[in-house]
């Protein structure tokens, strides 16, 4: 009976041998990961996937972790470099580590080769050596998982294992064990974790402490480099440190990198960078591009920040990079450029003739036409085309009208009652309301068409103005609107009306000189010529130059 058990034993040691290569545990790795203080919050079993060092390992633990290392089975420690893909849903996350040249793998099943309900399948361990007998587990359900598989199996809640590979009879990885009792997932799950352009907008990702690696293809990396710095700034320029060092001849690494170093103030490297960019112009960038771009980081810089004119950040310069990217080749967007930095060093003549050649391109818009007429403005340009260029602006304005447009009309109303033609600003004024709509407006707005109503004689409007501002006013500032509907009634001959709404202002404001003066006239229109007198020798006290000549109009 003794052989007999010996003889089964042995035969279940060849059956077990056979199944598997006979060094597969050489492939097994025991992964720590740690937190921000350095103290180890996971430690479990992973394999590797690739002779490159690639490994698999379970997703939450590096929701905190900020570093992490492998063991491998001679005891070699390598350091976890980069998160190559991850899947909160699935539980992996795909990890590249610094060993390279891992010369024993065991090969990954194919799509044919899924375990079916009842086979046996061999669990992988670390430091598991060829004469062990290693541990076996049978499928008990299969399921169809996002065109690959969900097994349970009867390993039960043996956390121990978690992490680790389970081979078929064929010695290829099928699943990998899950961290719940008797789940394993798919290895393709793991195995088809990348990183894309889109990996950028990840929440899964992004809430992983740990470096991303970059796309494989360097179109995709750009985009996912520019994604990211546009939501995590500090780890997009760790993402262009990447690039860099992945693709150190290509310019668009350096030109993103300066981009990003000058907007943390690090002007000397951001300079160090572009001059690197104009090197290797020829790949990835173009040498005119470069110094656009240079151009357009120099400009965002004076703009914002006073102190880097000092270091060589200069508008001169920006317009110097601007003309040698025009020069080298001509580019509507590179005269924008041009134009854009005159105006800012408030050389508005220059400026001026410059966004006229713009407007003579494909890029004319609204926009350029309008910077056009501030530059005019700003030069002492003629009036007739001043206007000219801000009817143009409105004419281009499509409907329906969006918030741009109503700010034309706005613009455009405020230089038409600086030159006196009220009815046309009030037009305006209308237009910009419509498209605003009542609600988003308040006191200031009502107070300004009003403004322009009264000089147009349109006193039923200026009224319905006054009062809406008067109506969404703050406390403090009633009065003075109460005194400019008095002005309207006493505008329009409505004399007694004009003494009831200013006598309410009087009460807060006795002493308002304006409006001291609108009463006297009311009262003294209709007949109390001593009360005239009285508050009219009270604003001349008050220092009212004008307060003598209407005190003769009531002697």
């Amino acid at each position: 009976m003794k052989k007999v058990i010996t003889l089964l034993f042995a035969l279940l040691v060849v059956s077990l041998a056979e199944a598997q290569p006979k060094e597969a545990w050489k492939t097994a790795v025991t992964l720590t990961a740690y937190d921000a203080n350095g103290v180890p919050i996971y430690s479990g079993k992973s394999f590797f996937i690739d002779e490159s060092g690639i490994v698999v390992a379970p997703y939450t633990p590096f929701v905190k972790a900020v570093r992490a290392e492998v063991v491998d089975a001679s005891g070699k420690h390598y350091a976890v470099t980069r998160i190559l893909g991850a899947s909160e849903n699935y539980g992996f996350v795909r990890l590249a580590t610094e060993a390279k040249g891992v010369k024993f793998l065991v090969p990954i099943a194919d799509s044919t080769q899924a375990a079916q309900v009842g086979t046996k399948l061999f669990v992988v361990g670390y430091q598991m050596n060829k004469k062990e007998v290693p541990v076996s587990v049978t499928v008990q359900k299969a399921e169809r998982y996002d065109a690959a598989m969900y097994y349970t199996t009867s390993l039960g809640g043996e956390t121990k294992y978690i992490g680790c590979p389970l081979i078929n009879a064929s010695g290829k990885v099928v699943a990998v064990v899950g961290s719940h009792a008797g789940e394993a997932l798919d290895i393709r799950l793991a195995t088809a974790l990348y990183i894309t352009a889109n990996s950028a907008l990840s929440r899964e990702l992004r809430i992983l402490p740990m470096q991303k690696a970059l796309p494989d293809d360097a179109g995709e990396a750009v985009k996912y480099v520019t994604l990211l710095d546009a939501i995590d700034p500090k780890t997009a320029l760790l993402a262009m440190n990447d690039y860099i060092a992945t693709y150190p001849e290509d310019a668009t690494g350096y030109v993103m990198r300066a981009t990003r170093l000058s907007a943390l103030g690090y002007y000397e490297e951001a300079s160090a960078d572009f001059v690197a960019a104009q090197r290797f112009a020829a790949n990835g960038s173009s040498p005119d591009a470069v110094h656009y771009a240079y151009s357009r980081c120099l400009y965002a810089t004076s703009v914002r920040d006073s102190t880097a004119a000092a270091k060589g950040w200069t508008l001169k310069r920006a317009y110097e990079e601007a003309t040698a990217a025009q020069q080298m080749n001509p580019q509507p967007h590179y005269l924008l450029q041009q134009a854009t930095c005159l105006f800012e060093m408030e050389r508005y003549s220059e400026a001026y003739a410059k966004y006229q050649e713009v407007n003579a391109t494909e890029l004319a818009s609204d926009e350029t036409y309008f910077a056009t007429m501030l530059a005019l403005e700003r030069a002492g340009g003629d009036t007739a085309q001043i206007f000219a260029l801000l009817d143009k602006v409105i004419s281009l304005q499509q409907r329906p009208y969006n918030q741009r447009s109503a700010t034309y009309f706005f613009e455009r109303a405020q230089r038409l009652v600086a030159y006196g033609q009220y009815r046309k600003a009030v037009n305006d004024y209308d237009e910009f309301e419509r498209i605003i709509g009542p609600r988003n407006l308040n006191d200031t707005f009502y107070y300004m068409r009003e403004q322009a109503e009264l000089q147009a004689h349109m006193y039923q409007q200026a009224l319905d103005d006054i009062q809406s501002a008067i109506l969404s006013t703050t406390p403090e500032r009633k009065p003075y609107y109460q005194t400019e509907e008095a002005l309207i009634y006493l505008s329009c001959g409505e004399y007694e009306s004009a003494k009831t709404i200013g006598n309410e202002a009087l009460a807060t404001l006795p002493n308002y000189i304006p409006l001291l003066r609108i009463l006297a006239v009311a009262y003294g229109e209709t007949g109390n010529k001593a009360k005239a007198r009285e508050l009219l020798t009270r604003a001349k006290t008050l220092g009212d130059d004008t307060a003598d000549e209407l005190l003769k109009k009531f002697e």
